[in-house]
């Protein structure tokens, strides 16, 4: 409360120094009302501190307030500085046991570069400091090898340009020399157009010196296969040229009149040296199965047939030892499968011949049991059961590998180089299949071939009844020439054309055939694959080029040659011949592959080309939907051109004859129908030499092979 009082003349009271203090301190205050000059304020100490305290609390709170604030933020900036600081240094302790540096570089708009943070062993990978690499990014980019400062440089430019992370190793120079170090960068776009990547570099000189270890073993081994297969091709080319006229002499022989002993010695000095070609085909499948370039060949087959085919090779061996031989094949087996009948035959062979070999009492007996239908496919097991010697668990599991017999007197006692079930396994697996034993000693011995094959149509089959009748017989007329320098093959050669009803002509070597070609003409030729001067590839090559160059029809060209390596048939191929024969070969089987590519009197009247394999032929064209559509297409095409063949024969139209025919070829020959359009090129020739009139019956007999081969291909779904 405060109260005004005016005294003149009279001087204040004496109050206590405190309240006095106070009075002077208020004067100034305006009061309500209004005071006359020399009024005195009298202040009231308990009410005016209580106005103080109104508002000077408030003010000291918020002063506390802003200092607590202040208190707080520098220990909360002061914590994470010191987690900062801590991070840091466990990222450095860390860089500093590993051969890493963790980075983080800055490319301005202008395109220069520079490192703002560098941490880690910057000493081991680049010899400097992460202090110097950061104050000059020259100095650091001086480390790296001069051929990999290019790549390097375009790295950056990509990343940058494309925000693409950088993955790069290079060569950098440190204290221990050349290291290889591999760079990872994560790029980041910032607002001012400039780059900064996150990253590391790592010292990754182990893993390429591993990886250059590795490479040079790979080298090293491949090095290594391939001297063993050019070893053993050698080998086969040397033995395989003596013993080819060694055999082909034996036949020779066999063809003369001899005596009953004569007879006698001659079928032992056959069998043996059979049994050396056996054993040397071994090495060679083996060696070939090893290495991965046996190739299998898919084709339309007759499993019933093939069994029943090696039971009548192996009868007389069951024979001579007083044992029974049968078969029994599951009525559910399809007509026709496609796949390698020549290695399923191989394997079946070797397994028979084994069970008979090793069976002194009771028999043999071949299983063929449909496991599982599968849609166009079917899982079989063929089976050969005997009752002979058994084998134990411990002898089983050697049995399979390569070069090895149950027991050492077994080699003695019955022969044979220990290849025989090694091959057949691999064989098995080259055709996803698997092949099993299941014996014991004194028990006999079942042994298991399964596999999946798909199923097609059955080729065309010959009882062995007729097979001698079967046997082809080539046209007059036909001429054959023979390119061959050894004049032991040249005389044998001479005498199995001789055999077969063929003309021939023989040139020693390459250049003199390819001038025989030019003043006559050929039906097929013959030639030695090594030759010297010009050898059989340069000579196929030759004459298909002189072909190409004069428009000619292709002549028939087989290669004859001692090596079985996968090169030798690509090279074969790539030279323009139709088949390449391996030494030694016999006289029914050259029959049989020179019927294939010649004429035969039952050609046109009878012969008739199997339907194709369609999964085959998918392998051939890309796949089995393009294998369809072009049997689809040939179908229709065929059947046109059929039509106007004979419409052309009718008229007397030699030209339309001839393009009908050479469109036909074309077309059969794509889908595998040899023979039909061996018949067509041959009366392509015919035409050539002789009026339409003398080829009548011919044609005639074409047309209706053409005819029946597509009936055949009617009463297939393709689609």
């Amino acid at each position: 409360m405060i109260t005004t009082e005016q005294r003149p003349g009279q001087a204040a009271s004496a109050p206590e120094d405190g309240q006095r203090a106070l009075r002077g301190q208020v004067a100034w205050l305006p009061l309500p009302g209004g005071l006359v000059a020399g009024a005195q304020v009298t202040v009231d100490p308990i009410a005016a501190s209580g106005s103080l305290l109104r508002w000077a609390i408030p003010l000291l709170l918020m002063v506390l307030v802003l200092l607590l604030m202040h208190a707080y933020g520098y220990w909360r900036l002061h914590r994470e500085a010191g987690e900062r600081h801590r991070a840091e240094r466990r990222l450095q302790e860390v860089c500093a046991t590993l051969p890493a540096v963790v980075y983080q570089a800055h490319r301005g708009r202008d395109g220069v570069l520079s490192f703002p943070y560098i941490t880690g062993d910057m000493y081991s990978l680049f010899g400097l400091s992460a202090e110097v690499a950061m104050a000059d990014e020259s100095r650091l980019f001086a480390t790296v090898h001069p051929d990999d400062q290019a790549h390097l440089r375009r790295s950056v430019e990509v990343s940058a340009t494309h925000l693409t992370v950088i993955d790069v190793e290079f060569r950098a120079c440190g204290p221990q020399g050349w290291r290889w170090v591999r760079s990872r960068g994560q790029p980041m776009a910032a607002d001012d157009d400039s780059v900064k990547w996150s990253g590391y570099w790592i010292d990754v000189t182990a893993s390429h010196e591993q990886a250059t270890a590795l490479a040079a073993a790979r080298r090293d081994a491949e090095a290594a296969a391939a001297a063993k297969a050019n070893f053993l091709a050698t080998m086969s080319h040397e033995i395989r040229t003596p013993m080819s006229g060694m055999l082909g002499m034996l036949e020779v022989l066999e063809d003369t009149g001899l005596d009953e002993e004569q007879c006698a010695l001659l079928a032992t000095v056959h069998d043996a040296a059979s049994l050396l070609r056996q054993i040397l085909d071994d090495v060679l499948d083996y060696s070939r199965i090893d290495a991965g370039a046996l190739p299998l060949e898919a084709m339309p087959i007759t499993l019933p047939g093939i069994i029943g085919n090696v039971q009548r090779l192996l009868s007389p061996m069951a024979a001579n030892k007083g044992l029974w031989l049968r078969s029994r094949i599951d009525p559910r087996v399809a007509a026709g499968h496609c796949g390698d009948g020549v290695r399923l035959r191989q394997i079946l062979f070797n397994l028979l011949s084994n069970a008979l070999k090793f069976t002194a009492h009771g028999g043999v007996r071949i299983e063929l049991d449909v496991r599982a239908d599968e849609g166009d496919r079917q899982r079989l097991c063929l089976a050969v059961i005997d009752t002979g010697i058994g084998v134990s668990a411990d002898q089983q599991a050697v049995l399979f590998s390569p070069f090895t017999q149950a027991e050492a007197s077994i080699g003695r006692r019955y022969g044979g180089s220990g290849l025989g079930l090694s091959i057949c396994r691999g064989l098995a697996g080259l055709m996803d299949g698997d092949l099993r034993m299941h014996s014991s000693p004194g028990q006999g011995t079942r042994m298991e071939l399964e596999l999946t094959l798909p199923i097609a149509i059955a080729p065309g089959a010959v009882s062995a009844r007729d097979a001698d009748a079967a046997q082809p017989v080539f046209a007059p007329g036909l001429q054959v020439l023979v390119a061959e320098d050894d004049p032991i093959h040249q005389a044998l050669m001479a005498w199995r054309l001789r055999q077969l009803g063929l003309g021939h002509t023989m040139a020693a070597q390459g250049e003199e055939a390819l001038r025989l070609m030019q003043g006559r003409a050929f039906d097929l030729v013959i030639t030695d694959c090594q030759m010297p001067v010009m050898d059989g590839y340069a000579l196929a090559s030759a004459i298909r080029r002189t072909e190409r160059a004069s428009g000619a029809v292709p002549v028939p060209i087989v290669g004859l040659t001692a090596s079985v390596q996968a090169q030798t048939q690509q090279r074969c191929q790539q030279a323009g011949m139709d088949r390449m024969l391996t030494k030694p070969i016999t006289l029914e089987a050259l029959r049989e592959h020179l019927a294939a590519l010649l004429t035969t009197t039952g050609d046109m009247a009878a012969a008739v080309d199997p339907v194709p394999c369609v999964q085959a032929l998918g392998r051939q064209l890309g796949s089995v939907a393009t294998a369809r559509e072009v049997l689809t297409l040939m179908q229709t095409t065929t059947q046109a051109d059929l039509s106007g063949l004979i419409r052309a024969t009718a008229g007397g139209d030699a030209q339309a004859v001839n393009a009908c025919l050479h469109r036909m070829a074309g077309g059969l020959g794509v889908v595998g129908a040899r023979r039909l359009g061996k018949q067509a090129r041959g009366l392509m020739r015919a035409l050539e030499e002789a009026p339409l009139v003398d080829s009548r019956a011919g044609l005639d007999r074409f047309s209706a092979g053409v005819e029946r081969y597509l009936a055949g291909l009617r009463g297939v779904e393709f689609s």
